[in-house]
This record gives C-alpha cells, sequence and structure tokens, in this order.
C-alpha cells in the first residue's frame, strides 16, 4: 500500500514539472520566461530616445521614447539555449548597439531593465533605481 501512495505522489509530482513551463506561458521548446524592460532615464526636455530591439525570430520594430516612457516585452527562453534579443540605441547624436540577451546575460530573476542615461545604458535584474549598474557607455 505505501509503495502505490509512493508511486502516486510521484506521478503527481513529475506531471506538475511537466506542465510548469505552460504555467509561465511558454510551452514546446521554450522553457523559461523573461521579462525585458527599457526606460528613457534621460533628463527632462531630452530629445527622445529610440530604439530597436530584435531577435533572430522576433523585429519588435524601431520606438522613441519620451523621458520616463518604458517600452517592455516578454519572450520564452529556448529549450537550446540559444536566444539572443539586441538592442540598438540613438539619444541625439549617440548611438550604442549591444545584446540585451543572450545565454550569458540570464537575470537570475528573469527580469531585465536597462535605463538610458546621460552618460550610457544602465542594467539591472530588478526595477530598483539604486541596483542599475552602468553597462554600455555612449
Amino acid at each position: 500500500m505505501k509503495l502505490t501512495m509512493a508511486k502516486a505522489i510521484l506521478f503527481v509530482f513529475i506531471i506538475a514539472n511537466l506542465f510548469q513551463p505552460f504555467a509561465q506561458g511558454c510551452g514546446g521548446f521554450e522553457i523559461e520566461k523573461y521579462k525585458m524592460v527599457v526606460v528613457n532615464s534621460l533628463p527632462k526636455n531630452s530629445s527622445p530616445l529610440k530604439l530597436h530591439c530584435a531577435s533572430g525570430d522576433d523585429d519588435l520594430g524601431y520606438h522613441n521614447l519620451t523621458v520616463g516612457q518604458t517600452f517592455h516585452w516578454s519572450f520564452c527562453q529556448s529549450f537550446l539555449d540559444n536566444t539572443l534579443y539586441f538592442c540598438h540605441f540613438w539619444w541625439g547624436k549617440k548611438q550604442v548597439a549591444f545584446d540585451v540577451f543572450n545565454p550569458h546575460l540570464k537575470s537570475a530573476t528573469h527580469v531585465s531593465v536597462w535605463a538610458a542615461r546621460t552618460d550610457g545604458i544602465y542594467h539591472s535584474e530588478e526595477y530598483l533605481v539604486s541596483s542599475q549598474k552602468k553597462y554600455k557607455a555612449w
């Protein structure tokens, strides 16, 4: 009897773990969901922050963010661990482009916040401004 109960509990545990990716909004060959946020943290009266973000499968288009405005998207990490997103940022005559997500830039919190400031782009794995660290200069 105990062996049967143990098998039943093990079966429920396995089934629950199999469906966990679907509960996060991922499925098939996609396993973990991530959220990306870009915020214009430039000074008031600044020209808009222009950006273009894309992956090999998904072009997110061009966006103009006014001061304080955000652009965000979410996606599911590929089972093959090869998901890559890049962004190109322009502010006036300044510009910079780099990967905002790749297998080496995975966030433990599944959130990446990218903030444009006067001296460059800052990164954080949470929404607190105090946790942002400079990632790239203009």
